[in-house]
């Protein structure tokens, strides 16, 4: 998995990287000399009072199909959907810069 890792990301010159440890660690590990940025909106899901609960003392909500566990957010937490729309909101930046950045690099 880490040369498959490697051969998708070649090229790019910075990657972008949660600021959880494990995603920090991971991109240390597998891309030591690359440099990276770490923006809060690639954070994963706030579980609000379910954070660091133990499994046994999460209350059972039943069956959700698809549709409502995207849209369930748990007491003071973050739905799918609210993870969905902060990432797509920081990538829209991504994609301005880069743009910007080629527009800049290519006029007369």
């Amino acid at each position: 998995k880490k040369t498959h890792l490697k051969k998708y990301f070649r090229g790019l010159d910075l990657h972008f990287v949660s600021p959880s440890f494990r995603c920090i660690q991971t991109h240390k590990m597998i891309w030591p000399q690359k440099k990276f940025k770490i923006n809060n909106y690639l954070i994963e899901q706030n579980f609000g009072d379910w954070e660091g609960q133990h499994f046994l003392k999460i209350p059972n909500i039943g069956y959700l199909n698809n549709y409502k566990l995207f849209k369930f957010k748990p007491p003071n937490g973050e739905s799918l959907e609210d993870v969905v729309n902060r990432v797509k909101i920081y990538f829209g930046w991504i994609e301005f810069f880069i743009i910007f950045k080629f527009i800049k690099s290519n006029l007369i």
